[in-house]
């Protein structure tokens, strides 16, 4: 019983401890992340009205998550200095593609002029909020802080 409930409490503390992005990740920088991710889910899952057959539609999900991985994709070719062309920022809502252009740009930049223990959290922020965790919505989105 006491096993069990210091396994709940480790999971609990490193839930916590997930939720926070680290410190060395500028903050500018995970909101741009977060407000990009909750956009798209905005904008996506949360478009129909309820009620409707469209809301149940599990092709919205596939959709959202497609629009993510293009986003990790766009992020890993900044990573390696290759610049956002227009033509890859159609598929996104027009509201979303200065900002995403923008992030971008950042990555490119942050990642050309720091070392790679540097660049590392950067990194690993990106992957955990892109791809591992695509329906957590954080920042004051839907879970509050």
């Amino acid at each position: 019983m006491e096993l069990e409930q210091e396994q709940e409490q480790d999971q609990e503390q490193e839930q916590e401890q997930n939720e926070e992005p680290p410190a060395d990740v500028p903050e500018d920088f995970c909101d741009n992340i977060r407000h990009i991710k909750f956009t798209l889910y905005e904008t996506t899952v949360l478009s129909p009205a309820l009620g409707t057959a469209k809301a149940q539609d599990t092709g919205l999900l596939e959709t959202y998550l497609a629009q993510l991985n293009q986003v990790h994709q766009l992020a890993n070719r900044s990573i390696q200095g290759y610049p956002v062309l227009d033509r890859e920022l159609l598929p996104f809502p027009v509201s979303l593609r200065d900002i995403i252009k923008t992030t971008m740009i950042w990555i490119q930049d942050f990642f050309k002029k720091n070392q790679i223990a540097d660049t590392i959290p950067v990194a690993d922020y990106m992957e955990r909020t892109l791809r591992v965790n695509p329906f957590i919505q954080r920042g004051g989105l839907f879970i509050e802080e």
